[in-house]
């Protein structure tokens, strides 16, 4: 889409898929940039961007492992490790959400480990607020690793630390009301036609993670599946039956192996 503005396809894709607007939006900027520089494959741009961005995560990765451990040993076998499984991976020539979020992941993990003291760490807290957000309109999965430090921040709550969490509370309710209004804006801008009713919703994720065969890939059946009931509480009262079946099926057991 971004490539060939084909709004035929976008009509339908976004109407599914909305989280992929803003995705968008990057990638078209790229290709738009591409073309102001006097190249003309701006595809290949976005492959060259995803790359550049796939090799500072891994930098940030190795400098994260470095503050927590203080051992260049480990460091060095991050880097190799990281080199391997994220610079080696094939996935990284395909410009889409996967290679283009590890990034706002990779940084929101080195802000928190910074060492900082008094306002600056209120300036970290936001940094890593806006990151997670920003990068969860890209790939929603990044607003795991948010989650995963508020819960550490939940388990050192203090009294001599109270006033810091009260204000640590306000910047990240202000950042993200902040965020998802500033890009939900823009995703309506771009797309201002969208058919909500026909939104990929939670629901649909959540029988797709319990799916045997694909382990929460794309499942085209599934797809399907949802996409056969038009009514949209229709469609979520089947995908609540059919994500019950799949937990009965595997048991509390088979489900916690799963």
């Amino acid at each position: 889409i971004a490539q060939c503005g084909t709004d035929w396809f976008a009509a339908g894709y976004y109407d599914s898929y909305p989280n992929n607007i803003f995705l968008t939006v990057i990638l078209a900027g790229i290709k738009k940039f591409t073309y102001f520089l006097g190249f003309s494959d701006g595809y290949f741009a976005c492959i060259v961007a995803g790359v550049i961005l796939v090799d500072i995560s891994i930098f940030l990765i190795t400098l994260t492992v470095k503050r927590l451990t203080k051992d260049s040993r480990l460091m060095v076998l991050t880097l190799i490790l990281a080199t391997i499984f994220l610079g080696f991976n094939p996935w990284m020539i395909i410009p889409y959400s996967d290679t283009y979020a590890v990034l706002f992941t990779s940084i929101v993990m080195y802000l928190y480990c910074l060492e900082t003291a008094g306002w600056k760490r209120y300036l970290q807290w936001f940094g890593i607020v806006v990151t997670s957000m920003v990068g969860t309109y890209i790939k929603p999965t990044v607003i795991i690793a948010l989650m995963a430090i508020v819960i550490v921040e939940l388990l050192h709550i203090s009294k001599e630390r109270i006033r810091e969490f009260l204000l640590k509370g306000v910047i990240l309710v202000a950042a993200v009301i902040a965020v998802a209004a500033g890009i939900s804006t823009l995703n309506r801008n771009i797309y201002k036609e969208r058919d909500e009713a026909k939104q990929t919703t939670l629901y649909h994720y959540l029988m797709l993670g319990l799916n045997g065969k694909t382990y929460g890939a794309y499942s085209g059946e599934d797809r399907a599946f949802s996409w056969g009931y038009f009514d949209p509480d229709e469609r979520k009262k089947e995908q609540l039956r059919v994500v019950g079946e799949r937990l009965q099926e595997r048991g509390v057991i088979g489900s916690l192996d799963f």
